[in-house]
């Protein structure tokens, strides 16, 4: 990929770029209305606002625009019907990863513990125990429990995703990829392991690969503001700060 990308005119490769970053945008926008309709038609004319169902899609979309608040209220919610929240949907990995966002150390490690009692062999258990250590800065430790969550779950996304995170706080990039590349063949149309490839690339001084991954996550996810904000942290490793004033602006829109 290296040699191919080196032999391509930096003219040619802006253009796509900026074609590829405005088709993004026009994604994210009609996405935006469209889910927006559909999550008002459910709420207002068929009055399923309180619904597991529901709850569960409104964090998972919350979680997606970086609503931190509104994803820990639809999860308290639903863990007042289901506290394991295991009838939610995928909402428990959101909802552990809003924890974690928000340094919540000691619901995290309520959380862990009620869910390793309750469901001892979930992936999700040991997800919660992992994201926990990894609060605590203690990173060795969350690998072994992210490990677990894989192996009880080796089809769990969020898991793998995790893991590689842990191992990229330890320095450990190989180890990282790895496991973000296992995300990626498990969900090949989610752009989040496409992310995290990106910006592991670009921790490690690959700035060719870091560009094509963080490109790609960005077309694949219709304008995800992370994907933004880490094509301007790539853009100002490049000291093209003109680029990343750009970027940066985009997160803010």
């Amino acid at each position: 990929p290296n040699n191919h990308f080196a032999s391509t005119p930096s003219s040619t490769l802006h253009d796509k770029s900026v074609t590829g970053k405005n088709a993004a945008d026009a994604k994210k926008t009609i996405v935006q209305a469209n889910v927006g309709a559909a999550f008002t038609k459910l709420k207002d004319v068929y009055k399923l606002q309180d619904s597991p169902q529901v709850l569960a899609m409104s964090a998972k979309r919350a979680y997606r625009q970086y609503q931190w608040k509104e994803v820990l209220k639809y999860c308290e919610q639903l863990a007042q019907m289901d506290p394991t929240l295991q009838t939610g949907g995928g909402a428990a990995y959101v909802y552990v990863a809003a924890l974690l966002v928000a340094g919540h150390k000691r619901t995290l490690f309520s959380l862990a513990h009620e869910w390793v009692e309750g469901c001892p062999k979930s992936a999700q258990a040991w997800f919660a125990v992992g994201a926990y250590y990894s609060c605590c800065g203690r990173h060795h430790v969350a690998q072994r429990h992210f490990c677990r969550a894989t192996r009880l779950d080796p089809q769990c996304t969020e898991a793998w995703i995790a893991f590689g995170c842990s191992f990229a706080a330890c320095d450990e990039s190989d180890q990282a990829l790895a496991s973000f590349r296992a995300a990626q063949r498990l969900s090949p149309g989610e752009h989040t392991s496409l992310l995290y490839m990106g910006m592991e690339y670009n921790r490690t001084n690959h700035l060719v690969l870091a560009q094509n991954f963080l490109n790609t996550a960005l077309q694949n996810s219709g304008g995800d503001p992370l994907c933004w904000h880490e094509l301007g942290v790539l853009a100002s490793s490049k000291s093209d700060f003109k680029e990343a004033i750009i970027c940066f602006a985009k997160v803010l829109a």
